[in-house]
């Protein structure tokens, strides 16, 4: 008895180390694809040795420890700005967001060992197994990515859909946000598995006459299910984009935005590139901040002049101006930056009351009330509040546009955060302004773009890892919104990159990080009429009920197979 414990030991801490390496090669592998180093095709089979074990596995601990450690590649990548607030942060980042997953890699074990799938026809068995799985990873990244339920303490940033942005992949998230993009990696990660789990089952001698005829129909399963379930849809969806009449024209309430010869509208990004330790010398000496507000209109000044018959729409980053703005102070900013145009600058304020004024799901409509400390008659809310805010600047003086909505968890806990999108007239035209973390949440810019948004303008500042590939990840979520809303985006950063982003996700201008400049471009036209922006995330609602019946069927009946 004690040799066949033994040998029974010994043969679960193998499976148990097998798991672990695949796990650990496919984490590498996804890190790898979801870095800005163009290995974006990687996504398609990054998690195909961890899939493999998961389909074979029959130990549901055996799956928790693939998935899990499969996820860190995407999770390292996506929370790496959390160490900006302490390394302990990462680190606790790292083992909760991958929870998720583990939790999915062990309920699709004993999925696939339940009595349900015994009782499928065997060539069957790997198509239905597959995409079980794929679903149940689906589900790991879209659920603890939901403010919904989580609130300030939501994960957004374990998706590998993000991989996809410099390939023609990244388009299907006009369709249903990022997470169609997820859907469809997945997929054919998944496939990818199931196929080679089905060619590896050929052995050798006479096995091979026995077994051909039914590893054909597994195989051919698995094919079908890819076409019918990926391919198939992702024609079709191409198709439909490819054909705007056929999603409707824009409704009363719906943005898009279409330059006319000879009005046409520039962006003006202004890169101070200034470290943490000047701002914070300027909150405390006025003499730096008086240096300092001279060198950002210097630098916004620098500028390409636009044409005549232009209007330029001058856009600061997060917290740019050195220091906290009061109402009282409105009139002196407005001095000190009323040649350069309109503009909106990313500023700390505080004792500026909330826009209140409910728009479509939920977003703010602000009518853009210049000088306002929040009376009455402006529709204003009496909540006097400290915020990371964007302020307007244009004709008559300055307007307090919008707090900034996602807060950091723990960096930002003692700021208020706005009460929801906003979208405000400048310039002529209707912007949506977002701050840093705000971008990261596709829902937040689907309802921008509901409520009649021509412009999705991100301020940010990522100066904390302004060495590392943050800046650039975060450049990369802004395209994906720009996708999936059919809108332009200008992403205006204190460090770099800053750039203006085509509705497509395409970059029509950037500047070089770390230095000092601005950057001028004719904002691109954009539609605001996709698929996601009118039905929103309708695959993540599939996948949802699609993979917690799996988890219910996998809690039911899983376990060793009884048939």
């Amino acid at each position: 008895m004690s040799a066949v414990r033994s040998g029974r030991l010994g043969a679960e801490r193998g499976a148990l180390t097998a798991a672990a390496v695949a796990g650990l090669f496919s984490a590498a592998l996804a890190a790898a694809a979801s870095r800005p180093w163009g290995l974006g095709p990687l996504g398609l089979c990054c998690y195909v040795p961890a899939f493999v074990v998961i389909l074979r596995s029959r130990r549901p601990l055996s799956g928790a420890v693939t998935a899990g450690l499969a996820s860190l590649g995407v999770v390292s990548v996506g929370y790496e700005a959390t160490v900006g607030i302490f390394p302990g942060v990462y680190a606790l980042a790292l083992v909760v967001a991958s929870l998720p997953f583990a939790a999915a890699g062990a309920l699709a074990v004993r999925f696939l060992n339940s009595s349900f799938v015994s009782r499928l026809t065997v060539a069957y068995r790997p198509a239905v197994s597959m995409f079980a799985l794929a679903c149940l990873w689906a589900l790991a990244e879209l659920l603890p990515a939901s403010a919904d339920l989580f609130g300030v303490w939501a994960l957004p940033l374990s998706v590998i859909g993000y991989s996809q942005i410099d390939l023609p992949t990244a388009q299907l998230a006009a369709f249903s946000s990022v997470t169609a993009v997820s859907a469809f990696v997945l997929l054919i990660n998944a496939s990818l598995a199931a196929s080679w789990i089905v060619l590896a089952a050929v052995s050798t001698g006479s096995t091979v006459q026995r077994r051909a005829p039914r590893l054909r129909r597994e195989l051919l399963a698995v094919v079908l299910t890819v076409v019918l379930t990926v391919l198939a849809p992702a024609i079709g969806l191409t198709a439909l984009l490819t054909a705007p009449l056929a999603v409707g024209a824009p409704g009363p309430d719906e943005g898009g935005f279409t330059p006319k010869a000879g009005s046409a509208l520039n962006i003006r990004l202004v890169q101070p590139n200034l470290p943490d330790s000047v701002y914070v010398a300027a909150g405390v000496l006025p003499s730096v901040r008086e240096w300092l507000v001279a060198d950002l209109v210097a630098v916004a000044a620098a500028g390409p002049t636009a044409a005549s018959t232009s209007t330029t729409l001058t856009l600061l980053p997060e917290a740019a101006w050195p220091s906290v703005i009061e109402p009282s102070e409105a009139a002196a900013l407005y001095n000190a930056v009323h040649d350069l145009g309109p503009m909106l600058i990313g500023a700390a304020t505080n004792g500026w009351t909330d826009p209140d004024l409910d728009g479509p799901d939920g977003a703010t409509i602000a009518a853009g009330h210049a000088g306002s400390t929040g009376s009455a008659a402006d529709g204003l809310t009496n909540r006097p509040r400290t915020a990371n805010s964007v302020l307007g600047s244009d004709a008559g003086g300055i307007t307090h546009l919008y707090d900034k909505r996602r807060l950091v968890p723990i960096a930002e806990s003692r700021l208020q955060p706005g009460a929801g999108p906003v979208v405000v007239a400048i310039a002529g035209l209707k912007v949506a302004p977002l701050i840093c973390y705000d971008v990261v949440f596709a829902a937040d810019a689907r309802a921008a773009a509901r409520a009649g948004a021509e412009l999705l303008a991100v301020h940010t500042d990522d100066s904390f890892a302004a060495r590392a590939d943050v800046p650039r990840l975060h450049l990369r979520v802004a395209r994906m919104r720009a996708i999936e809303t059919g809108l332009p985006v200008a992403l205006v950063s204190n460090t770099g990159p800053s750039a203006v982003i085509a509705a497509d996700g395409n970059l029509i201008a950037t500047t070089s990080p770390l230095e000092a400049t601005t950057l001028t471009a004719a904002l691109p036209g954009g539609s605001g009429t996709t698929p996601y922006v009118r039905f929103g995330d309708w695959v993540g609602g599939a996948i949802t009920a699609i993979g917690l019946g799996v988890g219910a069927l996998s809690v039911a009946g899983g376990g060793a197979p009884r048939a």
